[in-house]
């Protein structure tokens, strides 16, 4: 008997989409990849209203998904958590309705493919061959941010250990959902390790990201006669938190030594508009350029000598570096972001810094010679070409 095509069964929370979202932009990259090698995909998605549902996004995605090989079914609910009496509580996904569970088994699946922590909770109890891709880990994130937020508000110091708490309560929910998969993926290096201590064997695989525009480097004859360099996120995530801190509150000083007030330009630009305390701050820093959400991204980086990622939390492996790379402008960016990522050599495909000093230097270095960075754009390219892009990295999985 021949076999037909391999079915796959897909769960994820919220709607996939290109640009609104960087793990929804992920998804949505794969099941293009996935859907253009001929899989047949069963779509399951959880709506969830306490998390901002994109249901806007609902109906465009199906109509230019679906066909007799992708199917779409949706589940709204409120939470994807079952009820807790207290924060020290163990934590416990909650189930897919059972109409859900059995289409899914009627549909008879190769494998389900959970995209993300919560995609794997709730196919927790799914008889079926599972997979999942864990993106940020979500204990990380809220006890970085909540580190953060006390930095940045030292009265709320004392906030710290319910955040501890609330950290370690998520992480006993990921060793409790990620024992019951069959195979555990991970987009950053480093959370192989993290896992390993908890007793989960995770394997990392680059993830799919797409990217549209220029390809070839830039050109040092498009470049300004002022140092000016590009800093882009969404501007409220844990990256670009971290990365502001680093660079208004270290990086600044050391750059108004090498070239003096309003001696350079530092743009700034992302999907959200700064934080206020950020706002604060530049206020007193003419040099600090934002310029909200820019629709033509590759053609300001084309008037750049470098694309900042000043990221110095420990986690975390950053699409706006691999965004950067594909474009064909040099990255700059900390030490620590090369822990997620093993393709980050400095020197190789990009410059990396462990402090303030280290960084302004490399900014400095980009700025007087910018036809030294030739190659390592060069690399840089051939590095995302070879493992982020999506018809390649969708084939990784």
């Amino acid at each position: 008997m021949v076999k037909g095509p391999f079915r796959l069964v897909v769960c994820s929370v919220g709607v996939p989409h290109p640009s609104r979202d960087a793990s929804l932009a992920v998804l949505y990259n794969y099941l293009q990849g996935l859907k253009n090698r001929g899989f047949e995909i069963l779509h399951v998605i959880a709506l969830v209203e306490s998390k901002g549902a994109n249901k806007e996004y609902l109906e465009s995605y199906k109509n230019e998904m679906c066909d007799d090989a992708f199917t779409v079914l949706v589940w709204e609910t409120e939470e994807l958590m079952k009820p807790r009496k207290h924060i020290y509580s163990a934590m416990h996904p909650s189930a897919l309705p059972g109409e859900i569970n059995e289409k899914i088994l009627e549909y008879k699946p190769d494998m389900a493919f959970c995209f993300d922590i919560y995609g794997a909770g709730l196919m927790k109890d799914v008889p079926v061959l599972k997979l999942v891709q864990v993106h940020d880990l979500r204990f990380h994130t809220i006890w970085y941010h909540s580190w953060y937020f006390a930095l940045e508000h030292p009265r709320h110091l004392l906030g710290l250990p319910f955040a501890w708490v609330r950290s370690n309560c998520i992480r006993s929910f990921y060793r409790r959902v990620l024992s019951t998969m069959d195979r555990v993926l991970v987009i950053c290096k480093s959370s192989e390790r993290v896992f390993e201590r908890m007793g989960i064997h995770a394997t990392y695989v680059p993830y799919a990201w797409a990217v549209e525009g220029q390809k070839e480097p830039i050109n040092s004859l498009t470049l300004p006669a002022k140092p000016t360099f590009l800093f882009f996120g969404n501007l409220r995530g844990l990256g670009s938190r971290s990365a502001l801190h680093f660079l208004l509150d270290k990086v600044y000083k050391r750059l108004i030594t090498i070239w003096g007030s309003k001696g350079f330009d530092i743009i700034m630009c992302g999907a959200y508009e700064l934080p206020d305390w950020v706002r604060e701050k530049v206020v007193s820093k003419p040099e600090i350029l934002f310029k909200g959400f820019v629709e033509d991204l590759p053609a300001l980086m084309r008037h750049c000598h470098a694309v900042l990622v000043p990221i110095s939390v420990l986690v975390g492996n950053r699409t706006r570096i691999h965004h950067a790379m594909a474009l064909g402008s040099l990255v700059i960016a900390h030490k620590n972001t090369a822990l997620g990522n093993p393709g980050l050599v400095d020197g190789k495909t990009c410059y990396l810094a462990g402090n303030s000093h280290e960084f302004a230097e490399r900014m400095k270095y980009a700025f007087e010679c910018p036809d030294d960075s030739l190659e390592i754009v060069k690399r840089a390219r051939e590095f995302y070409n070879s493992n982020y892009r999506s018809d390649v990295a969708t084939i990784k999985l």
